[in-house]
């Protein structure tokens, strides 16, 4: 149904309100809904890199319940919640961290209530009494042999500032065209020393055969620090004519 340009006004005026349909929600207003919607292959398949306790794959999960979830939480504490909180058969769980290459290193680890801060960018180079662990870092292109995975279907990457190397060690999973939608957290300002800036995102996975589709889950809470972010969602060119 369409509604005429003096209605949308007076609906608009009077309750300061539009209607969409959730199909054709414009870009960047609602993941869930533009991936269900507008990627017109299944999602079967979700690596979710710095699961944390599990809110994004839960949420996400609703929408695509015949997909498998495979879930990277290196933090012990918060492994324990992942794990408590994500019972079902669909979610595989793997307490590692994703890298450039794999590795043993030794980071700074924040209380469970601020787990969400944990990163591999917090190494522990001299002894300041912080709590650590020893962390096992390996390739997302050996963790996709390894678990046999021939394609992931959707990747999300929420490392607090160690996603670029993540994506490195996926670099010939991605190049290949075996990943085809790339969810990764960026910052929006050069001078944002908490996330990795967008344009380096981009350059990398434009590098690597992929386009940006649009922002989602914009965060403008701390922009006068230049600290606000966003999730840039990418896919490979491979899929491209599958997204409308």
């Amino acid at each position: 149904m369409k509604i005429g340009l003096f209605a949308k006004q007076v609906l608009v005026a009077t309750f300061g309100t539009w209607f969409y349909s959730v199909a054709r929600l414009p870009v960047g207003t609602h993941l869930e809904y533009f991936i269900k919607y507008r990627v017109k292959f299944p999602i079967r398949t979700v690596v979710d890199v710095g699961a944390n306790v599990g809110k994004f794959s839960s949420s996400f999960y609703r929408y695509f319940p015949k997909a498998q979830f495979f879930c990277i939480e290196p933090f012990t504490q918060t492994f324990h919640v992942l794990q408590k909180e994500m019972p079902h058969s669909n979610f595989n769980l793997f307490k590692v961290a994703f890298g450039e290459k794999s590795d043993l290193v030794k980071v700074e680890v924040n209380q469970i209530g601020q787990s969400d801060t944990n990163s591999l960018r917090n190494l522990s180079l001299q002894e300041n009494g912080k709590a650590t662990e020893i962390i096992e870092v390996i390739t997302l292109d050996d963790f996709m042999s390894q678990n046999q995975l021939m394609q992931v279907d959707f990747l999300k990457i929420d490392t607090e500032g160690y996603d670029l190397q993540v994506l490195k060690g996926g670099s010939h999973n991605l190049n290949a065209g075996k990943i085809k939608l790339v969810l990764v957290e960026c910052g929006l300002d050069s001078r944002n020393t908490y996330h990795v800036y967008f344009q380096d995102i981009t350059k990398f996975l434009i590098d690597n055969n992929f386009a940006l589709i649009g922002f989602f889950q914009t965060d403008i809470r701390k922009i006068s620090k230049r600290n606000h972010f966003s999730n840039a969602l990418f896919a490979h060119d491979s899929v491209l004519d599958h997204i409308g």
